[in-house]
């Protein structure tokens, strides 16, 4: 809650030990020269966009162990994967699948 943190100052003593008013300064410096692109924070092009291979967020690669494994990136990727496909299937349920489906969606004004 931002207004704990900033508004209370508990920033200053959660999240670095600089103060609230520097942290706040910071982050709009990053936001203003580095501007947050949504598409990136899909997982599926989240490690690509920090130049992290593919293979670090692998089962494989969690199971074999002679290489680095990349854990939050590989359960982020997993729950955003199995949103995907419970989102598509309740779609799919309720407007039908493929092309007709998604005619059904775009008609539906209260989706829409």
């Amino acid at each position: 809650n931002f207004k704990l943190l900033y508004e209370y100052h508990a920033a200053e003593f959660s999240l670095a030990p600089i103060t609230a008013d520097e942290q706040l300064r910071l982050i709009d410096t990053e936001i203003k020269h580095r501007p947050l692109i949504l598409s990136d924070m899909d997982m599926e092009r989240f490690g690509g966009a920090r130049n992290m291979p593919h293979e670090f967020s692998t089962r494989d690669a969690r199971e074999r162990g002679d290489t680095w494994f990349w854990r939050w990136h590989y359960r982020a990727l997993t729950v955003q994967r199995l949103y995907d496909e419970m989102i598509t299937c309740r779609l799919d349920a309720t407007y039908g699948p493929g092309p007709q489906g998604a005619e059904k969606l775009a008609a539906d004004q209260l989706a829409q």
